[in-house]
């Protein structure tokens, strides 16, 4: 059997995933977006610069909708190993999308290299540059 999850890497999945996080990111940043880029403004939390939005919610601690997503994944992967813990009968892979869709990590018995994709840079970026095409 083969289980594929296919998971959204586009830059809405850097919105906090919750009200009071938003409200957190816009009180403290003024953005609820968690943004990998530099955008020119340094945001500061706990007297520490930021230089993108992202590592400043990080650094607050907020849950993203990535997070919530790749939470859940990581609840499938450990489905899969509960349900075959002898990782003979079912594969698991790891793909993105944004404005195309990306191989984290193709099919395979390994649920220790798919939850590391969930770990990557795939899950984080929200971006699409270098990566393979499936």
């Amino acid at each position: 059997m083969g289980v594929y999850l296919l998971l959204d890497n586009s830059a809405s999945m850097g919105l906090a995933a919750a009200t009071a996080d938003q409200n957190t990111m816009l009180a403290k940043i003024g953005c609820v977006f968690a943004c990998h880029t530099d955008e020119g403004s340094l945001y500061w939390v706990g007297g520490v610069a930021y230089h993108t939005t992202y590592d400043a919610s990080q650094a607050l601690g907020v849950t993203l909708r990535r997070d919530v997503m790749n939470t859940a994944a990581k609840k499938v992967i450990s489905m899969i190993n509960t349900a075959d813990p002898t990782h003979t009968r079912i594969k698991v892979g790891v793909y993105y999308f944004n404005t195309t869709v990306y191989t984290a990590q193709d099919l395979t018995y390994d649920t220790t290299k798919a939850t590391s994709a969930l770990s990557s840079s795939y899950s984080t970026q929200g971006v699409e540059i270098g990566r393979a095409h499936v």
